[in-house]
């Protein structure tokens, strides 16, 4: 049996007195693969920064890798929702990924050598060793999503955290990430936070839907439970309720 790496137990969570998560329970376990879907405003945000220890449940129990989330942040790689690029930090691939680092003791832009083949290491594994010299600016969606996941990954995480990973990305970027992230669970635990449900990939091994209350889906098939819980129910004539526990162009498994 893999070891357990997520564990939530009862989790409730309100901001002031509006309840945003509600007696969540959530086991992830070693080197799965995790897609969290729902709703905007309905809880995933709130949910990961609970993980990540970033806010404190109203109630319940969480641990990650069997602590406190505040006492393993070492041992996490957080990938966030990349918007607009600050023109006014034209950075190169190879210093972006370079500030991930955590053990870096240089002064300004200035690596020792253990930093340099962490970062040359985490860049090969994204496939961007032939642009770590770019500026970030004139990188696509898809490659700066990529120089996000390396600069993560230069600290040899054991569990990986995307919040939407795929926003401004093009169809074709989306495609070859969750490839990367297919590649990547074999060595670490993966968890991504989307409101995408079009994007498919047979790597993922979980889902889970969440909109206050959270359903699971051990196959890795989306079903009418959860599409209900995201979208609410509907009447009979509803497409959604005719036969469509595996709506195309959803986390199907071939």
């Amino acid at each position: 049996m893999k070891k357990i790496v997520i564990e939530l137990k009862n989790v409730s969570f309100a901001y002031r007195e509006q309840i945003v998560l509600e007696n969540v329970n959530l086991r992830v376990r070693q080197k799965e693969f995790w897609a969290i879907l729902g709703p905007n405003g309905g809880g995933k945000t709130t949910l990961l920064k609970i993980i990540l220890g970033l806010l404190k449940p109203l109630q319940g129990e969480v641990k990650v890798f069997g602590k406190p989330p505040a006492k393993v942040r070492e041992f996490i790689g957080y990938v966030p929702q990349h918007g607009v690029r600050n023109t006014l930090l034209p950075l190169s691939v190879f210093e972006l990924v370079a500030m991930g680092y955590q053990k870096n003791k240089s002064i300004g832009f200035f690596y020792n050598h253990k930093c340099k083949h962490k970062v040359y290491n985490a860049l090969d594994r994204v496939g961007l060793v032939s642009l770590a010299h770019r500026n970030v600016l004139e990188l696509s969606g898809g490659e700066l999503q990529r120089a996000l996941v390396a600069r993560a990954l230069v600290n040899s995480p054991k569990l990986l955290i995307f919040d939407e990973p795929t926003a401004n990305v093009d169809p074709q970027g989306k495609v070859c990430l969750y490839e990367l992230l297919g590649q990547l669970k074999q060595d670490m635990t993966i968890l991504v936070v989307t409101h995408d449900l079009v994007v498919s990939s047979s790597s993922v091994d979980c889902l889970a839907a969440v909109n206050k209350k959270i359903v699971v889906s051990k196959t890795g098939e989306l079903d009418k439970t959860m599409l209900d819980l995201i979208y609410g129910i509907h009447g009979e004539l509803c497409p959604l309720n005719k036969a469509v526990s595996n709506p195309p162009g959803t986390f199907l498994k071939p």
